[in-house]
């Protein structure tokens, strides 16, 4: 499969940017062996693979630009310390961090409203983190999409958990995926954008959510079987359900704005 590398392939080694580790814990820099690909690999936390993968996989289908991103077959063979799943994340050489006064010398940085957009339709908790490499903006470390924390991680242990347990867990992550994008925050940024960067702002912040409206499910399928492959069933079948969900409640918020019942 084109979006799995194998371990096997490539040297890995600590890789600590920012002398610090961050949300993400201990990140690897994995090269490979004849030096035709790099990647920053992130596996302490089950989460972080998977909603790195899958972000990427929506805003490529968006036309929004972040690195690459892989998840990894780990060989029976290799010593690499990973504690989950991973996922390797393209490196690119040369980024500078996005300064707001920038602007007119970004070619897309229309797409900064979209990513405001698709941060509120993806549920992101984090900060965001914008770069600009060869003056075209990109958006780095979307961990924290889809769901909060380490969620995720009981997909990976139902069938070591108590019945009772897991019905809990169930409605959980029910109640996460039919959560409604909030009209509140919709509206927030809209007010806040306008103020700032004007209606031509305002107006992509807006056209984002038509666009995602627009999205076929059946377009992450491919994507879709590579989570179930690395992971399970149950991890697919959740992002399946929460982008379909995302889908529907875009056209919502779309229907809102047309009527003006959102600011």
């Amino acid at each position: 499969m084109a979006d799995i590398i194998y371990s096997a392939d490539f040297i890995f080694e600590l890789f600590n940017p920012h002398d610090e580790n961050g949300d993400s814990g201990q990140l690897l820099l994995a090269t490979k062996r004849d030096n035709t690909e790099k990647y920053v690999v992130k596996h302490e936390f089950s989460d972080c693979a998977c909603n790195e993968f899958m972000y990427h996989k929506v805003a490529e289908a968006m036309n929004l630009r972040t690195p690459k991103v892989k998840l990894i077959r780990k060989s029976k063979r290799d010593n690499i310390p990973f504690k989950f799943q991973a996922c390797a994340i393209e490196f690119i050489e040369g980024l500078t961090k996005l300064e707001l006064d920038m602007r007119n010398t970004i070619d897309n940085f229309d797409d900064y409203f979209a990513f405001c957009a698709l941060a509120l339709i993806l549920n992101e908790q984090d900060a965001r983190q914008y770069f600009v490499a060869d003056n075209k903006l990109l958006k780095l470390d979307n961990t924290s999409s889809f769901v909060e924390g380490d969620t995720l991680n009981m997909y990976l242990h139902l069938d070591k958990t108590p019945k009772k347990i897991i019905e809990v867990f169930k409605k959980n992550m029910t109640r996460m995926i039919n959560y409604p994008i909030e009209d509140f925050w919709v509206e927030s940024y809209i007010k806040n954008i306008a103020e700032e960067f004007g209606d031509e702002g305002k107006e992509c912040f807006i056209n984002t959510f038509d666009k995602f409206a627009k999205i076929n499910i059946n377009d992450f399928r491919s994507a879709l079987d590579v989570i179930e492959d690395i992971y399970n069933f149950h991890y697919s079948e959740f992002y399946r359900k929460f982008i379909q969900n995302r889908i529907t409640e875009s056209k919502r918020i779309v229907s809102l704005l047309k009527s003006d019942s959102i600011y």
